[in-house]
């Protein structure tokens, strides 16, 4: 059992959306959630494979997640839906802090794709911890969590803009 290690404080409390990409996601979801005082964050949780159902998932974020205090995206395997979050927020010009957790048996496959997913995005749009690491598990989970409810999120990146090359090469 994963056990608090924040000590609240009477602050206004937190808005937070957690998307799941895959249903199977949700056990430990709910797990970790259920631990979270609704005194202290609202938390909201979805299902929504950016893969199966990009358009869903953009009018989710374009219409509710650029006015939470912050969004965790969780999930397995090639875990791009943190930085597609961060993507639609940032085009919508919305700075709502996106945080990654992958999941996962340590050491898997799965799991070592969804942290370097997360990990190596080149903008570093996604928010990992200090040392440079994603939050990984039920406690990547509650720590985002207490992080988030705690005010001490790490300060975003600035996102650097790169030219479009729209057509930059054709073979005729």
């Amino acid at each position: 059992m994963v056990k608090h290690s924040v000590k609240y404080s009477a602050e206004n409390v937190k808005i937070i959306t957690i998307i799941c990409g895959s249903e199977s996601d949700l056990p430990i979801t709910k797990s970790v959630v259920s631990l979270v005082p609704p005194t202290k964050a609202k938390i909201t949780v979805h299902v929504i494979s950016c893969h199966r159902n990009f358009y869903e998932l953009e009018i989710l974020v374009k219409t509710h997640c650029g006015y939470v205090d912050a969004v965790i995206g969780i999930g397995s395997k090639a875990l791009a839906l943190p930085g597609i979050v961060a993507a639609i927020l940032q085009a919508n010009f919305k700075d709502t802090p996106v945080i990654g957790v992958a999941l996962g048996e340590p050491e898997s496959e799965a799991f070592l794709a969804a942290k370097l997913s997360i990990e190596e995005l080149p903008d570093k749009s996604v928010i990992v911890d200090e040392t440079g690491n994603c939050y990984a598990g039920c406690e990547g989970i509650l720590q985002a969590i207490e992080r988030i409810i705690a005010g001490t999120l790490p300060p975003p990146k600035p996102r650097t803009e790169k030219p479009v090359l729209m057509y930059a090469f054709k073979n005729f």
